[in-house]
This record gives C-alpha cells, sequence and structure tokens, in this order.
C-alpha cells in the first residue's frame, strides 16, 4: 500500500465531541429528522421510482439514467443540506440519493469501504446515511468493523477487488457489529471504514437516504483499475462528478481529468491463509 495513514486530520465537525467521536470509532449518530420531515422523505421516494428495475440492494446513483440521478439529487440535496451544513468545519454537500434493501437474500451488501474520493493523506471523506424505517438484524441493519477508519487506507474505486476477499464472511460474522437505528436518525461515518448489511428478510423496503461530505477545498478524485493491480489511473473530477459518473462507466468518457497512474500493492487475503493456526486471531487484533 503507498498511501500514508493521515495523522492529523482535517477537522470535520464543528463540535469537539463529535469530532473526538469520529476520529475514535469512525462513525457518529445523530437525531436528524421529525416524523414531518421523514413522511416528505418518503414520498419523494414513492413518486420518483426508477428508470429501471434493481434485484435486492440498489442506490438512485446507480440508475444509468443521468437524468433520473439529477432528479433526485436536486429532490434532496437541498433539503438535506439545510439540515446538515451547519454541523461541518467548511464541507460540502456533493450530491445525494435514495438506497434501497429489498426483501429477499440478494440484498445483501458485503463488507466494503467507501470509494476513496478524496485525497485520505489530508482530508476526511464523510458520508450520511438515515434510515426512514426503524432497522434491525431482520431487515438489514448497517453494520461497522470497528477501528477499521484508523487503519491504513486502501486505494478504493471502480474495478479494484477487496484486500480482504474471501475474509469478508469472517468480517461479517464475527467482527461487524450491528448499529440498530431509529427512522430519523443519521449515521456519519468516515469513508475509510469498513461496513456492511445483512439481508432484508422482512416483508418490507428498508429505505435510507444519503449524501456524500467533502471539505470546501478538497477535489473530488476516483482511481479506476484498467489493467490489472499492479497500477491504477487517477481521475480529478468537478463537483458534478459523483452524478455524472455511475458506477462502471469510463472516467474519460465523463470528461474526469487523467492525472497519473498510480502503483499499487493490495494484499489479496484467501482461504489458504485461514490454514495458519494464529492467522484469525491475527486478525482480530488487526481490528481491536
Amino acid at each position: 500500500m503507498n498511501q500514508s495513514l493521515n495523522k492529523s486530520p482535517r477537522r470535520v465537525f464543528k463540535d469537539n465531541i463529535l469530532q473526538a467521536k469520529l476520529e475514535k470509532d469512525g462513525y457518529v449518530i445523530l437525531e436528524i429528522f421529525n416524523k414531518e420531515e421523514i413522511d416528505f422523505l418518503k414520498k419523494i421516494f414513492k413518486e420518483n421510482k426508477p428508470t429501471e428495475s434493481f434485484e435486492g440492494f440498489y442506490t438512485s446513483h446507480w440508475v444509468k439514467s443521468n437524468e433520473y440521478r439529477y432528479k433526485i439529487d436536486q429532490l434532496l440535496r437541498p433539503f438535506l443540506t439545510k439540515k446538515l451544513r451547519d454541523l461541518f468545519e467548511n464541507y460540502k454537500m456533493m450530491y445525494a440519493y435514495f438506497m434501497v434493501k429489498q426483501p429477499g437474500d440478494n440484498s445483501i451488501f458485503h463488507a466494503h469501504q467507501d470509494w476513496t474520493q478524496v485525497d485520505e493523506n489530508n482530508y476526511t471523506g464523510i458520508t450520511f446515511w438515515a434510515p426512514l424505517i426503524d432497522t434491525n438484524i431482520k431487515n438489514g441493519s448497517f453494520h461497522i468493523v470497528k477501528n477499521s477508519h484508523k487503519k491504513e487506507p486502501i486505494i478504493r474505486g471502480s474495478y479494484i477487488p477487496s484486500p480482504f476477499g474471501e475474509l469478508c464472511d469472517f468480517l461479517e460474522t464475527q467482527i461487524a457489529q450491528p448499529v440498530n437505528m431509529k427512522a430519523g436518525q443519521g449515521l456519519f461515518f468516515d469513508q475509510r471504514l469498513w461496513h456492511f448489511s445483512p439481508p432484508n428478510q422482512s416483508k418490507e423496503n428498508r429505505i435510507a437516504v444519503g449524501m456524500v461530505q467533502i471539505p470546501e477545498e478538497a477535489k473530488l478524485i476516483h482511481y479506476y483499475n484498467r489493467n490489472g493491480l499492479d497500477e491504477v489511473e487517477l481521475f480529478e473530477g468537478d463537483d458534478n462528478m459523483l452524478l455524472d459518473f455511475c458506477f462502471g462507466d469510463e472516467p474519460k468518457n465523463k470528461n474526469l481529468k487523467f492525472l497519473k497512474n498510480v502503483k499499487v500493492e493490495l494484499p489479496i487475503i484467501t482461504k489458504e491463509d485461514f490454514k495458519t493456526p494464529s492467522f484469525l486471531e491475527k486478525t482480530k487484533k488487526f481490528f481491536s
């Protein structure tokens, strides 16, 4: 890995208590929406169905229609910005979206980190996640891997596999901790934090809203793996990058500016590693 851990992070929250908790735990939960506001958000979702069908879990920014992604963002972002902006120390609200976990086994979202979206040597990217219904294990609550945001940053982006590979099941079943939340609560987490959600085994869609926040002075970036793991391409985008660029898109076709090729060394962990008697204990210690 060729990125170093940000030892002196640029401040995220104005409030000292929130800042300390984010640095310690990698996430913060706050009361954000009242019942009327939850109903308002549910109404937007109900009246703006995606233009394509999905099975299991999906987000509105996975929809291929550029017009649809912009529409959802324009309906959500002004409202969310008004609610959240004053919490942050000169952060900009980048784009907003819905996340839907439909009933069924296919709705599992395995352990992962959000894409690298800023230079994590200097900045902290934040993702906001807020369920519009109460969450629990049955309907697919948010799970976090404690302390994982404190580890050396790993380059994440298009077609870059998780270095934990076949270890994901172990992370999900033995290390990750559920964060059950009430409708209206909001979770703010460091984008380096490992997280996942189990399948929704209820009979109701688990709907949440989300938004990305980055420092005012930071540039949006994206890593793209084109030719294998030895080297990936680094691109820079404007403030609309996360709206214009959909998963699987070719960056050069979306006006992303190519900066350079970056050498990477990702330690892919496989089942062979599990044959080492001390491996699981070392893994637990790594995330402790």
